[in-house]
This record gives structure tokens, C-alpha cells and sequence, in this order.
């Protein structure tokens, strides 16, 4: 299947609320803007992608597909898809909400998926094809055949952008970019062959930057599967995604 499931859901379905509770979140000077955290069923790891943007001092919010509504959007600078399962998010959310995701991006939302979020913003989600996604990437994104012996999640190397790095990876993506893919800049490349592993690309007058890794996976992440990190944290390449996202983002200045 396209999308694995990388963790067990988080106790976040309780914390439907405004801000993260970490220390190191809770530190940052406060910025303006809103994020939006897709923390549905399909979403695996939402309180560890909401914990970057929060490290940025932005408010961040839970939103599940029952609260995608035009109005949030409106209120909002980016969307974050986290890891877990695109299928099973790609249902939960609808062609309703997959179009309102679609659009707030079109109209200068930004869009930042981890694993699953990134199978999410291709057109379709499936093998089969018949599983509608977002369709705001201009290439195909595929399962990267990097697997564990023990059918956990693992460390692999990649080259972000000229920085060797070790991430923790767990069913993810990466994306048929060609030559003639002009359109698409890669950001990364897992170390055992140069396929892309992040990439970024506009989407009307939207940024859109996805991942097949998890820069934003925490040390208790890593180490509930025994993995060990031989380069420490990658919390500053998520924080880059989201710099790259909210590059250009015109509606910033709607809220400030």
C-alpha cells in the first residue's frame, strides 16, 4: 500500500486546543499566524508535527475533518499533514475537505506534509489509483522500498541540501521528479540511491514542501523502536520546511 502507519496515535485526540505544552515550545517568542494540525483518523503523529511549528512560536490548532471549514482556513497561514496514513486519512477528510484543503493552498496557504502527508498531496493515494488526494504536487510520489528487518521504523542517511543527515523513516515516500519536472526543486535525497526524499513546489500562489522521512520525529519517537541517532535531533530541517512553506505566503500579511 501506498501509506503505512508509522506510529500508534497519539494521546492528541484529547488536546483539540490551542499551543503545544513542551517546554522548549512553550519558550519560543510568540509569533503571528495561525497553523492548522490535521490530527483525524489517519493522522499518527500530529502532536509531533504540531510541535514544530510551536517551537516557531506559532499558535497551533487540531483540526479534525469535521472542522475543515472555510472559515478556519481563512484564519489560518498553513496546513500540516502529519504522518500515519494517507488512505485512511484521504476517507476521513472527503472530497469536501480534501477540495477546501486544495483551495486555501491555491489562494496562498502553505502545505507541509510528513510521510503520509506527502503521499496525501499527490492526486491519488493508492495503488489502485481510485483513492483521491490533494493533488497539489506535480509529481508522483511512490513507496520508497527502504524497509527495517524487524518491520519497525529505522535511521537512514539523506543529503539535505548538502548536510548529510540521519532521520528516522518508516513507510515513506519518495517522488518521480524528471528533468523535466522544472516545476519541482528537490530539497533532499536518501543517501542509498539519490531518489528525492523532501521536495518543494508552488501550487497556485501556494508552497507546498513534503517529506518522506520524519525530521520532525522526537527522541522518545526514535527511541520507542530502539533507534539510535547518530547526528542528535533534526528539528531545524522541519523548522526549514516550514520556512519554505510560509516563503511567499501571502496571507501573512492578513494576519498581522
Amino acid at each position: 500500500m501506498k501509506s503505512l502507519i508509522a506510529l500508534f496515535v497519539f494521546a492528541v485526540t484529547t488536546l483539540l486546543t490551542f499551543g503545544i505544552t513542551s517546554p522548549e515550545a512553550s519558550a519560543a517568542p510568540m509569533r503571528e499566524g495561525l497553523i492548522l494540525v490535521y490530527s483525524g483518523p489517519g493522522a499518527g503523529s500530529a502532536f509531533a508535527a504540531a510541535e514544530i511549528p510551536a517551537r516557531m512560536g506559532f499558535r497551533t490548532q487540531y483540526v479534525t475533518p469535521e472542522e475543515i471549514t472555510p472559515k478556519l482556513l481563512s484564519s489560518a497561514m498553513a496546513w500540516v499533514q502529519p504522518g500515519g496514513n494517507a488512505i485512511t486519512a484521504a476517507k476521513a477528510i472527503g472530497p469536501k475537505g480534501l477540495s477546501l484543503i486544495r483551495e486555501f493552498v491555491r489562494q496562498g496557504g502553505g502545505y507541509v506534509g510528513f510521510c503520509a502527508g506527502a503521499f496525501l498531496a499527490d492526486t491519488t493515494v493508492d495503488d489502485d489509483g481510485k483513492v483521491a488526494g490533494l493533488g497539489i504536487i506535480p509529481v508522483e510520489s511512490y513507496d520508497y522500498p527502504l524497509e527495517s528487518p524487524t518491520g519497525h521504523a529505522l535511521m537512514t542517511w539523506v543529503n539535505w541540501g548538502g548536510r548529510r543527515r540521519h532521520l528516522l523513516f518508516d513507510g515513506g515516500a519518495s517522488f518521480r521528479v524528471t528533468p523535466k519536472s522544472t516545476d519541482v526543486t528537490v530539497i533532499a535525497t536518501y543517501e542509498n540511491d539519490g531518489a528525492p526524499a523532501t521536495i518543494k513546489n508552488q501550487f497556485g500562489r501556494g508552497q507546498v514542501v513534503v517529506t518522506g522521512a520524519h525530521p520532525e520525529a522526537s527522541y522518545s519517537w526514535k527511541s520507542k523502536d530502539g533507534l539510535i541517532d547518530q547526528d542528535g535531533p533534526d528539528y531545524d530541517l522541519a523548522i526549514e520546511m516550514f520556512d519554505l512553506a510560509l516563503e511567499k505566503n501571502e496571507l501573512i500579511t492578513d494576519h498581522q
